[in-house]
Order: structure tokens, then C-alpha cells, then sequence
């Protein structure tokens, strides 16, 4: 008897064929960093709000896989984000003294109608455009209404990113960064007031405080009709082996006396000598620029007379390679 042998199968099932489509594997928040803040910098160089689909189709991700990210490395949905810089920026032009129409403004800002655009700014600032323009800049001159809005506009969409590469783990070392031989420039230095948070922190929690506490402060400058003059910093009053005091603000021409209910204070800095640096690269790399400092200080038989601060010339959204991230450290010097 002859044994037969199986027929193969007609309706066995076939291997599955990969998808085109398929999402791209999940990725850390350290890895999704570059691509995000790529991101950002196109949403900063546009005015108006682009649509998650848009903003997903530019980053050449799904809009699932691209919220996600987003959300990861700036801690807001992408539309949110985008309404939010929208909002902040037309409110600079209104306190600035433009006088566009609110109906033309609304559409430069991606709104639909007059009516959505003016609800949202209510919520967000407490008056209506009309009011904002009204009320302007207390005690502005031109001069400063206009590094406002510049201010303003350049700040939006990074406000919560400062020490970003800290927060999400990403190592951002390039051979472009500090070697030893920091410029230092000894410079006579204007006292200043400003409005901070304050939080006592850990090294490894500095860039969650920045994240948390610059936001909030920005929107408060915003919402009561004051003028920044500076772009923000983080100002260390305490340093000690565990934690740290630091200071989150912006510089404002006449501050008042902050929202001691939002813990938003003010603070008068004094003038003085100071020694300037500026460190160029990642964030985590600037325990190297502030060693040099000490090292100078040393050499140079001088002393620290105050606390140092940092000041975020360069906004991460703006420039998306941490080699071209410029912060200055101010060390005041001792009489």
C-alpha cells in the first residue's frame, strides 16, 4: 500500500505582509527630543496655528505617534501648543500698540471667527483684545514696548523647554562646547527687578522647576500689562551639597509686587561688577562653564559678591542643535 502524502494546504493562512503604514516604534522622550524641538522651530518661524495634522505631516509621523511625542518632550498636546503661542504672541502686539484690526488679528492666529478668537484670549489674559490694547504697556516707552513684543515672540514657544536636555535625558555633549578656555568680560552692570518662583530643588529637579515655574510667570507678566526686558533666567541665592534655592523669572520694567497667591514674587537686583561667560552648548554641560567661573575668580584673587544667574540668550525651539545654544552666567564680584 502506498502511503500518500499530504496535499498542501489552498486555504492555509499566508505571512502577514508588513504594513506601509505602520506607526514607527515608540521612542523615549530623550531619543524624540531633536525631532520635537524641530518641530517647535517651525511652529516659532510661522504665525498663525497650524493643525495637528499639519504639525504631525511636517515631523512625517502619524498624529497619534506625533502627540504623543510632543507631549513627552514639552509637556502640552500640539494644538494646545500652538493656540497657546498664537495667543501669546497676538497679545504682544496688542500691548506693543499695534493697531491691527482684532477681526485680521484673529486670522493671522489661525482663529476661525472674531468670536473664538476673543473667548480664548479672555481666558487666557482676563480681558478682551480690545481691553489688552487699550490698557498697553504700563509706562512703556517704544522702545521697550517693542523688546517686549521681541521678547515676547522669540519666549512663546520655548518658555517651558529651558534645560530641556536635562528633564528628557539626552546627552547633547559636541566638540563644540566649553574645553577650558571660556571668555570671561568684567562688566559694570544696571541693578534690575524682576518677578520669580522660587523652589528649593535638587540638580537633578532644576530643569523640572524651570518648566513649571517659568510658564506661569510669563503669563502672569502677560495677563497684568507689564514689560519684560529681559529673557528668562534662573538665579541661585542658595547653593548647598544636596539642593539648591533657585529663582525662575524674567526681568520686568516695573514690576509691582508679584501674586503672592501664584507664590510670584518680586525681586530688586543691585548694580555692580560682574563677571560675564557665555556658555555655548547643552545644558547639562553648564556645571563646566560655572567651574571655569570659579576657577577665574581664583586666579584673578577675586570673590563672588551675590548670587550668579543664567540668562537663555537662545531659545531651544529656535535653534534645535544644542551646539548652538548660547546662555550667559553672570557672577557679581565683591567690592
Amino acid at each position: 500500500m502506498v502511503e500518500r502524502t499530504s496535499e498542501p494546504k489552498l486555504n492555509a493562512a499566508r505571512p502577514a505582509k508588513p504594513k506601509l503604514n505602520a506607526a514607527r516604534p515608540a521612542k523615549p522622550a530623550s531619543e524624540a527630543q531633536p525631532e520635537i524641538l524641530r518641530a517647535v522651530s517651525r511652529l516659532g518661524a510661522e504665525h498663525g496655528r497650524p493643525s495637528s495634522g499639519e504639525m504631525a505631516s511636517g515631523a512625517h509621523r502619524s498624529q497619534w505617534s506625533f502627540h504623543r511625542l510632543f507631549r513627552s518632550v514639552t509637556g502640552e498636546a500640539p494644538v494646545g501648543f500652538a493656540r497657546r503661542v498664537a495667543l501669546d504672541r497676538a497679545a504682544a502686539r496688542l500691548a506693543a500698540g499695534d493697531d491691527v484690526a482684532i477681526a485680521a488679528l484673529a486670522a493671522d492666529a489661525g482663529f476661525a471667527s472674531h468670536e473664538g478668537f476673543t473667548r480664548a484670549f479672555v481666558r487666557r489674559f482676563g480681558l478682551p483684545p480690545s481691553a489688552h490694547r487699550a490698557r498697553g504697556l504700563a509706562g512703556a516707552t517704544p522702545a521697550e514696548a517693542t523688546e517686549h513684543q521681541r521678547i515676547v515672540e522669540a519666549t512663546a514657544p520655548c518658555v517651558g523647554l529651558y534645560r530641556i536636555d536635562e528633564r528628557t535625558g539626552k546627552t547633547t555633549m559636541t566638540a563644540d562646547m566649553p574645553t577650558g578656555d571660556t571668555a570671561m568680560d568684567v562688566r559694570a552692570l544696571d541693578g534690575f527687578s524682576a518677578l520669580i518662583m522660587r523652589r528649593r530643588v535638587s540638580r537633578e529637579t532644576v530643569a523640572q522647576a524651570l518648566g513649571e515655574c517659568l510658564p506661569k510667570v510669563f503669563e502672569h507678566i502677560q495677563r497684568s500689562g507689564l514689560t519684560m526686558t529681559s529673557p528668562p533666567f534662573a538665579r541661585y541665592p542658595e547653593v548647598g551639597i544636596g539642593t539648591f534655592l533657585v529663582e525662575c523669572g524674567m526681568a520686568v520694567a516695573d514690576p509691582g509686587d508679584g501674586d503672592a497667591t501664584e507664590g510670584i514674587e518680586r525681586i530688586d537686583v543691585p548694580p555692580g561688577r560682574a563677571v560675564v561667560a557665555i556658555h555655548k552648548g547643552g545644558y547639562e554641560s553648564l556645571g563646566d562653564t560655572y567651574g571655569a567661573i570659579e576657577r577665574w575668580l581664583d586666579e584673578q584673587s577675586l570673590k563672588a559678591g551675590g548670587p550668579p544667574w543664567e540668562t537663555y540668550l537662545t531659545d531651544p525651539g529656535d535653534h534645535p542643535d544644542p551646539a548652538d545654544w548660547r546662555t550667559e552666567i553672570t557672577q557679581p564680584l565683591a567690592d
